[in-house]
């Protein structure tokens, strides 16, 4: 049958499926349940054979089991075991502290303890403490510190067994202002058991300090009027029993103070003192003059501050502080020199003006107006006065109402002046060092029995202080010679043309009253003459410069008293000159103008001196008073 007709008769819907001729099969839904039962108990007799291992199975079986076994175990082991090491050391269980006094005196030994402890179950290895403090804490060294530098130390403590203590001291002293705080800083470093990382804890504590071992003492005016002069006293001292170098005193004016002088002179900027050493219990006073000027109620601040640079940095010990109250007064006084001069020079006459005015709102009766004069450059004997009365032995000149009968009444608003004249001496000698930096000072004051005295006040009586700087005076030479004893000359004298004549020349300066700061000499040598090279002293510090013919003498700073109290500064030079056919009958120009500049450190003004050019006519060496004319 064709494979097409035996599907179609299959699968047709009229096919009888009963008809169809097959064998028995446990599949068939035809067979009996008699052959049904035969077959589930073959199945069942299959499946018990199949339960059965066979020992190669057990074995391979027993292997996995005991190798998951170990591996738990061995999980097991490692936790428990990291566990353990983690347990053995925490940083919580080591603990450090720093104790000892907070409140201390300076300079005196002070103990303090670093206390440690380790809580756990391993030591602590290379343990080390390091200190940290500014220079106002010197620590002693020993019980095993040791210093490192200025700022920091060192404590090798070594190892600290598992739960242990313990504990080491180490002792030092402050030096720093009252009431400051010094801190001391504290770290310990270590290594936890057989671990390389470096674990570290830090402690601070601060200290505050009750005494300094400089001390300060001011003496200052509580109150004063506008313009009145001032005086501060500054008193120090070392108190300690340690040497102190470098020591250092500053003063920070108030804003209205206008500096005049001081006692000792100030190191620079008028307020730095440079006192060098002060040993245990020594001290010493500085005293300061001026005038201070404010708005009334005005509270001006003087501050003062007291240290040491000895370690390199400046480090304060002390500082104090005081106010001065400016208060009104009823009366008001000034005075000035002609065109508002401050510098002035010897032999110089000074026009004086004083002004006065009653600023309050009741007049005043029978008001006197005096000056004090005080200053070594004064020449006492030529003071003009149109009126009023000097007293020689006080050095103080007195306006009462005979001399200005406005005086008698000074009504709210009424001002009037005074007049008079100094002169200074035209020559001030020069003994000693100390002869230096003059000053003429004049204090004016008015008073009137009319204004009030406060209760637990001093009574307010105007002033006014004027200070004036005498400039330094320098004297400037330049000499030359033919016959000179330091340096010899050679060539024909007279001078002859087309030979070559050499002369000496000498610069000498003398500086007297004040020091001048890059003093040098300057001049030019004509075209045509020549520097010799030869000079004195030898160590001077001379230049020429072939280009432009200079010559330049560097002197540097100059003290005063130089040529007076001490040798004057001098520099001998050479110059050779060889006249020419045209200079025949006329003096060879030697030495170009010789210009001398500085500066006055005291007056603070520029300094600068010409003199003349100098030629083969020299009135100073009797050897060429007929002999300075160029001949053929």
């Amino acid at each position: 049958m064709p494979l097409d007709d035996l599907q179609k008769k299959i699968y047709s819907k009229d096919t009888d499926l009963t008809g169809r001729e097959h064998e028995e099969s446990q599949f068939d839904p035809l067979v009996s349940t008699e052959s049904d039962a035969g077959s589930f108990a073959k199945e069942k007799a299959w499946q018990k054979k199949s339960d059965e291992l066979s020992p190669y199975k057990v074995k391979s079986l027993r292997t996995v089991i005991w190798a998951v076994l170990g591996m738990i175990v061995l999980g097991v082991a490692v936790v428990a075991i990291y566990r353990y090491q983690k347990g053995a050391y925490s940083e919580e269980r080591v603990t450090f502290e720093i104790s000892g006094p907070i409140s201390v005196p300076s300079n005196q030994p002070m103990r303090y303890t670093l206390s440690y402890h380790n809580d756990n179950r391993v030591s602590l290895k290379n343990v080390s403490v390091s200190l940290n403090y500014p220079d106002s804490f010197q620590p002693e060294e020993g019980n095993g510190l040791k210093k490192e530098n200025q700022a920091n130390s060192t404590i090798e403590l070594g190892e600290i067994a598992p739960y242990s203590s313990g504990s080491v001291e180490f002792v030092g002293q402050f030096y720093a202002p009252a009431e400051a705080i010094v801190y001391l800083n504290a770290k310990l470093r270590y290594n936890p058991g057989n671990v390389q990382s470096l674990a570290n804890i830090e402690r601070q504590v601060g200290v505050q300090i009750k005494t300094s071992p400089l001390s300060l003492e001011l003496d200052i005016p509580y109150q004063v009027a506008s313009g009145d002069k001032v005086d501060y006293v500054v008193d120090y001292r070392n108190d300690s029993a340690r040497t102190f170098n470098g020591v250092r005193l500053t003063i920070k004016y108030p804003q209205g103070f206008e500096f005049d002088e001081a006692d000792p002179e100030p190191t620079s900027d008028e307020n730095v003192w440079e006192l060098g050493t002060l040993e245990p219990g020594s001290g010493g006073r500085i005293s300061v003059t001026g005038s201070l000027t404010g708005m009334m109620n005005d509270s001006q601040v003087l501050a003062v501050s007291l240290g040491s640079a000895e370690s390199g940095s400046y480090v304060e010990y002390n500082n104090q502080e005081r106010i001065t109250k400016i208060v009104s007064s009823p009366l008001t006084i000034g005075q000035q020199v002609a065109k508002g001069k401050k510098i002035v020079g010897v032999g110089e006459r000074l026009p004086y003006m004083i002004t006065y005015k009653n600023v309050g709102e009741v007049g005043l009766r029978n008001a006197i107006v005096t000056v004090e004069i005080d200053s070594k450059v004064i020449d006492y004997t030529k003071i003009r006065l149109k009126k009023g009365y000097f007293d020689g032995e006080k050095k103080m000149i007195t306006w009462k109402a005979a001399d200005y009968p406005d005086l008698a009444n000074l009504k709210p608003g009424q001002e009037g002046k005074i007049e008079f004249e100094l002169d200074v001496l035209p020559f001030v000698t020069v003994d000693s060092d100390k002869d230096r930096n003059f000053t003429i000072k004049t204090l004016a004051k008015i008073d009137s029995p009319d204004i009030p005295t406060p209760i637990n006040a001093n009574k307010i009586i105007s002033s006014n202080q004027l200070s004036l700087k005498l400039k330094t005076k320098v004297i400037f030479e330049v000499r030359g010679y033919y016959q000179d004893t330091q340096i010899p000359n050679s060539g024909p004298l007279p001078p002859r043309v087309g030979q070559e004549t050499t002369y000496t020349l000498h610069w000498k300066v003398s500086n007297l009253f004040n020091k001048i700061a890059g003093a040098r000499v300057v001049a030019y040598l004509p075209t045509g003459a020549r520097w010799t090279g030869a000079f004195k002293p030898e160590d001077g510090q001379v230049s020429f410069n072939e280009r432009t013919n200079q010559v330049v003498w560097e002197i540097g700073d100059l003290k005063n008293g130089v040529g007076a109290i001490r040798d004057p500064k001098e520099l001998v030079f050479q110059v050779g000159v060889t006249p020419q056919i045209n200079q025949v009958k006329t003096a060879v120009e030697i030495l170009k103008p010789s210009i001398f500049t500085g500066t006055d450190t005291f007056a603070g003004q520029p300094i600068s001196i010409q003199l003349r050019s100098k030629t083969s006519m020299l009135d100073e060496d009797i050897a060429t008073d007929d002999k300075f004319r160029v001949v053929p």
